[in-house]
């Protein structure tokens, strides 16, 4: 069950809400490198198991969509194929592909064309909101005469640098099926440079085109955030610092050794049709995310009741979804021991890794595990840091390990308690 936050007249947004977790993994893969193995990393001298932050935030922005606390339809997208989103938008309007690769070129963007289906595509992918790909398409629609007659006018088609070398004997390959299924009537794509008039001739059309694209509501922009490198104005800082997770114990790659066998095969014979080995790891993971309060607040453009919904959704996604790497093969689905949410109205954000810098082992002497000795080392690393820096935060855990819960620190029984409770003292009304 999601709890909104009652609406409030009026909702400061200030301060970092922190969320730390711990959660033991069994034999497992979610993350590997390009060799196929676990990703790791040292830390406190000794190697220990890692997910990095782009496949814990990929994952939790995908369970956000599905929890349906903000609609899937207000999420960005993050795409190369800005043409095809807004033509999708503009329906039957004449040469639509054309228009929007013009004014793209106009804002700037870099285009490229693939040379077997003609597809026009963005040099890089951009994160842009659903409100934002609307205004683009009804800045194209509105200008759509102007850059077609600018383009036809005054930019042309710059030819070919170089002719296109063939091995002796090679014919030339046949394009003509794909020519004739294109919208598009450039031979080549109208770049950016050629564009530099447009501004100065067409002051409103350019004004209109460059307002589409900067603002945005969208839930997953954001809180991750985006970067256009020919545009700084049009990036996003995002408002959520991750944390690449790492295993609290130290840990040590294995290999699985595996057949298959062919059904087909005769019952007298010996050996299996394939052989293999997938690489595993295992350990409890440690896990911090840190959201900049008033930073989301100004993403979401001041809006108080989304900005709170936004959090509610994101803390559930990122405590109850883990990366799917491998997951049909190991079957790693777990959820975490113990998760500490803190609220700093002034301090800095600080991840409380540092508490593992020992790596952890079992207390035979008082038969705990490593989850509880972990969770017990957690929270007074917290209170340490609470003692020596004066840093005024409220605290909340939803612990299950049994851990000595220390003063300054409230236990709450579940995971939607412990959200609405932290989320009320992160979001005070004036």
């Amino acid at each position: 069950m999601i709890i909104r936050l009652p609406r409030r007249a009026a909702q400061p947004f200030s301060g970092i809400l922190e969320i730390h977790q711990l959660v033991c993994l069994p034999p497992n893969n979610i993350n590997r490198d390009d060799h196929g193995i676990p990703k790791v990393a040292l830390f406190g001298g000794v190697r220990r198991g890692r997910i990095s932050s782009q496949a814990l935030r990929a994952q939790t922005r995908r369970a956000m969509m599905n929890l349906g606390l903000i609609p899937k339809s207000e999420y960005g997208q993050r795409t190369k194929r800005l043409v095809d989103a807004v033509c999708e938008q503009l329906g039957d309007l004449n040469r639509s592909a054309d228009a929007v690769t013009c004014a793209l070129a106009a804002l700037g963007y870099s285009l490229e064309r693939n040379k077997k289906t003609g597809e026009v595509k963005l040099g890089a992918l951009l994160f842009i909101g659903p409100d934002e790909l609307t205004l683009l398409a009804s800045a194209v629609r509105a200008h759509h005469t102007e850059l077609l007659t600018y383009y036809d006018n005054v930019v042309k088609p710059a030819p070919q640098d170089k002719p296109i070398k063939r091995k002796p004997g090679r014919a030339a390959p046949d394009t003509s099926a794909a020519d004739a299924t294109l919208e598009h009537a450039f031979p080549d794509l109208p770049r950016a440079d050629s564009w530099k008039g447009f501004a100065k001739d067409h002051k409103a059309a350019y004004a209109t085109l460059q307002q589409a694209i900067g603002k945005t509501k969208a839930p997953d922009v954001a809180l991750f955030g985006r970067f256009v490198a020919h545009a700084p104005d049009k990036s996003i800082d995002g408002a959520l610092y991750t944390g690449h997770a790492l295993t609290i114990d130290a840990t040590t790659a294995q290999n699985d050794f595996f057949s298959a066998l062919d059904d087909r095969q005769a019952d007298d014979s010996n050996g299996s049709a394939h052989i293999d080995t997938q690489t595993f790891q295992s350990g409890v993971f440690y896990r911090y995310d840190a959201v900049d309060l008033a930073s989301l607040h100004r993403n979401t453009c001041q809006d108080d009741q989304y900005t709170a919904d936004l959090l509610a959704s994101f803390i559930h996604a990122t405590v109850t979804t883990l990366p799917s790497g491998k997951q049909r093969s190991f079957g790693a689905y777990a959820m975490p021991s113990t998760v500490l949410l803190v609220f700093k109205p002034h301090a800095q954000q600080t991840s409380l890794m540092n508490a593992f810098e020992t790596p952890v082992t079992r207390n035979l002497r008082d038969n705990r595990n490593i989850s509880e000795e972990g969770a017990t080392l957690l929270l007074a690393q917290y209170r340490r840091e609470q003692q020596m820096y004066d840093m005024n935060a409220q605290a909340f855990v939803l612990d299950g390990t049994g851990a000595a819960i220390p003063a300054g620190v409230t236990a709450l029984p579940n995971l939607d308690t412990l959200i609405l409770t932290a989320l009320q003292a992160a979001v005070k009304p004036q």
